[in-house]
């Protein structure tokens, strides 16, 4: 680990506040701490880039494990998940995206661009990457291979590919459903990309398989301008059918909240009749627009600044070897128990264990995680690990420890690490939000925890000087 002059001001609740500044250093003693200095990320072999776009909550809009689209293609996503979705439910209430709207449609949702530089030779089978809806936070994503045709004899893997005119039986994608096909067929050409952490270059749990990386990210935007653009041209385009579903006293077709709403049968044959009469580069026009320009007149939608707790694969390049040069284990996955969200959020999983120190179930960490550290050695190698007192279980020689902050100190703002229980960690998301918003100072908690945090406080407050 590098040492790092910064000034850093812990406050510890209900404890005791001590500012320091110099050599922090000894503050990197947690598992799951990144190297400040990022090494450049791997280039993979064969390499082609393809723009691509993706759809999500802001705090979602990193690449790992998720999927992404060509225009057609991500207007499909659109209209196929929100506009349709309402129908769908109400046929078949057992589709898993019923049980996943309120991770996905948030107000905060962007359309993100991305130059993804990849593998030609390893392109594979598409995979589809969804939200566990066990985790309420959306931090939780599970791909499977999806089954379309011509793919049977093509594997699933690091990055996979498909074409929307072949994804879309013509049966439909429920009972009744013409529309699926028909929106397939009026996009098409246009394609859909899954990118899983077991192909990411730079990710040392790949091992060193290079299949794609993140090589540039572009313009984002938020969506309810883009869509409230395209929804508009599409509603003009129908002849007059959105009106008749909107006529008094029927409600209006709220096409930016149409599963909220349970948008009606009517506005979504309307929404179809619009698509039918526009063609694809009509459709395609609103949507290029909104990355053209920041200008409303011409349907340009304004820029949003990319979030700075996004992962990339250079956010993998932690540090890969603990204070005592011992190597560092990453932890496979999270553990999709959490109970609500952190912060910082839990957009992957960057958690790392000194080599003989294995990753174990903490039961309050956001990802899951926590190190199995010595009972003798927990002062020496875990400034967030608390329950060292009476709380040690008879006989107990391993004692599964909290991780430490999420992020590494920040190089450009004060860092404030706020040290304390379930009273502090209620309070922190708000703080360091404020805070990071007006560039004042980067808050964290220390342990990175989204309960019961009183343990670790008073063993603080006695290894202060550790600390």
């Amino acid at each position: 680990m590098q040492q790092l002059q910064l000034r850093v001001l812990l406050l510890v609740h209900c404890c005791c506040a001590v500012a320091t500044s110099g050599d922090t250093s000894s503050l990197s003693r947690r598992p799951d701490s990144a190297a400040p200095a990022v090494p450049a990320v791997p280039r993979p072999p064969n390499a082609a880039n393809r723009t691509v776009f993706a759809i999500r909550p802001i705090n979602l809009i990193g690449l790992e494990n998720k999927d992404s689209a060509d225009p057609a293609g991500d207007i499909f996503f659109w209209v196929k998940d929100r506009i349709l979705h309402p129908m769908r439910c109400r046929r078949t209430p057992s589709w898993y995206q019923c049980n996943t709207s309120g991770i996905l449609e948030t107000s905060n949702q962007v359309y993100a661009q991305f130059t993804v530089e990849y593998d030609t030779q390893a392109v594979g089978r598409y995979s589809n990457c969804n939200p566990d809806p066990r985790d309420p936070s959306g931090a939780t994503w599970h791909c499977s291979c999806h089954h379309s045709h011509g793919s049977e004899n093509v594997t699933c893997g690091g990055i996979g590919l498909e074409e929307i005119a072949t994804a879309v039986p013509s049966s439909g994608q429920f009972p009744g459903d013409t529309f699926s096909p028909l929106l397939a067929k009026t996009l098409a050409p246009g394609i859909w990309l899954s990118t899983q952490s077991n192909g990411e270059c730079g990710n040392p749990a790949t091992k060193g398989v290079c299949n794609w990386r993140v090589a540039e990210r572009g313009k984002m935007v938020h969506a309810d301008c883009l869509n409230a653009n395209l929804a508009k041209a599409v509603a003009a385009a129908s002849g007059g059918a959105v009106a008749k579903c909107e006529a008094p006293p029927l409600p209006k077709c709220d096409w930016l909240n149409a599963s909220a709403t349970n948008m009606s049968d009517c506005c979504v044959e309307a929404f179809f009749t619009g698509i039918t009469a526009m063609g694809r580069d009509k459709l395609l026009a609103p949507f290029l627009a909104a990355f053209a320009s920041t200008d409303p007149s011409r349907g340009g939608c304004a820029s949003v600044p990319h979030p700075s707790a996004v992962p990339t694969a250079s956010s993998y390049t932690h540090s890969k070897t603990d204070d005592d040069g011992g190597a560092l284990v990453q932890c496979p996955g999270i553990l999709p128990h959490k109970t609500k969200p952190s912060y910082p959020p839990v957009v992957a999983n960057t958690s790392f264990c000194p080599k003989g120190m294995p990753c174990c179930h903490a039961q309050f960490s956001p990802n899951g995680y926590g190190c199995s550290v010595p009972v003798s050695e927990a002062a020496r190698k875990s400034a967030a690990c608390g329950s060292l007192g009476g709380d040690l279980a008879p006989n107990e020689k391993m004692h599964c420890c909290k991780m430490g902050p999420a992020l590494p100190p920040s190089t450009t703002l004060k860092n404030v690490l706020v040290i304390g229980d379930s009273v502090s960690i209620g309070y922190v998301d708000g703080v360091a939000r404020i805070l990071a918003g007006s560039k004042t100072a980067a808050v964290q908690h220390g342990p990175w925890d989204i309960s019961d945090g009183g343990t670790e406080t008073p063993w603080c407050c006695r290894n202060v000087h550790i600390i």
